[in-house]
C-alpha cells in the first residue's frame, strides 16, 4: 500500500504543477503569442452556423478558445452545472463560412453533477477569422439542454 499511496502523490504533484502552470499563463499561448480567449457558454439554441452563436442566459461553463502557431483551432470546454449524467455533442464551428456546422467533433459526459471537460483540436479551414462551440444534450429538445459560445475572433 505504501507503493500506491506515494505514486498518488507524485501523480498529485505532477496535476498540481501543471495547473499551476496553466493557471498562469503557461500552455494558454499559441505559437504567435496570442492567449486563449474565455468565454462563457450560454443556455441557447445556436442560431446561425455562418457568424457565430449568441449571448444567452450565463452559466457557470467556460470555453477557451485560441489558435495555435501550427494551424490548428483549440477549444477546451468546461461545462457546470447541467444535467447530471448526460452526453452532449460538442461542435467546434470555424467562421465565417461555418463549413463544419454539422460536423460532430466530439462528446462530452457529464458526472453526477453535471459537470464536464473536453478538450478539442481540428485544422484551421481556410479563410477562418473566429470559431466558437455548440453544446447539444444527445436526445432532449429544451433550450435548457443547449449551449453556445459567441464567435471569437483568432488572431491571425
Amino acid at each position: 500500500m505504501m507503493g500506491i499511496d506515494r505514486i498518488a502523490r507524485g501523480l498529485f504533484a505532477v496535476l498540481l504543477a501543471v495547473g499551476v502552470g496553466v493557471a498562469l499563463g503557461g500552455g494558454g499561448a499559441s505559437a504567435a503569442g496570442a492567449e486563449a480567449q474565455r468565454v462563457p457558454l450560454a443556455r441557447q439554441v445556436n442560431r446561425g452556423c455562418f457568424t457565430g452563436g449568441e449571448a444567452g442566459a450565463a452559466t457557470n461553463g467556460t470555453v477557451h478558445i485560441h489558435a495555435t502557431g501550427s494551424g490548428k483551432i483549440v477549444a477546451t470546454v468546461q461545462l457546470k452545472d447541467a444535467l447530471p449524467d448526460t452526453t452532449y455533442n460538442v461542435r467546434l464551428i470555424q467562421v465565417p463560412g461555418g463549413a463544419d456546422c454539422a460536423t460532430l467533433d466530439g462528446t462530452l459526459i457529464t458526472n453526477a453533477q453535471g459537470n464536464g471537460n473536453l478538450t478539442l483540436q481540428e485544422p484551421v479551414l481556410p479563410g477562418t477569422t473566429g470559431a466558437f462551440v455548440v453544446l447539444n444534450a444527445v436526445g432532449f429538445t429544451a433550450e435548457r439542454d443547449y449551449y453556445t459560445t459567441v464567435n471569437v475572433g483568432l488572431a491571425p
